[in-house]
């Protein structure tokens, strides 16, 4: 049991490490579109939101799996709310960051 356990671990920790790399190439792309505007249609933006948004999920879901292996079972509710509050707080705060850098690049760009 500890073995299965200890590859779960694993595996989710290296799931994790690859989607949060896909979602950071993803900022960039998003970021550098945004500025020099070089995708020839709405077209990309709605494929790579909704890749984004699988790779969001995925990563949730792995992070849960990474908690619930880690914490012990005295405390695994606990750890449950505290990991889905920090998720909700980091979404707020990316919300609050996208309007700040959405005013900078329309600000640089001109539009």
């Amino acid at each position: 049991h500890t073995h299965d356990t200890h590859d779960t671990q694993q595996t989710a920790k290296s799931t994790v490490s690859t989607l949060l790399t896909h979602e950071a190439v993803n900022v960039v792309v998003m970021g550098l579109d945004a500025r020099f505007q070089f995708f020839p249609s709405i077209w990309f933006w709605f494929v790579l939101t909704v890749y984004e948004g699988l790779l969001a999920g995925a990563t949730y879901v792995n992070a849960f799996v990474m908690v619930s292996a880690n914490a012990p079972q005295e405390h695994s509710e606990f750890c449950m709310g505290a990991a889905a509050f920090g998720g909700s707080i980091g979404i707020a705060s990316a919300g609050g960051v996208a309007i700040a850098v959405n005013q900078g690049l329309r600000g640089v760009g001109g539009r």
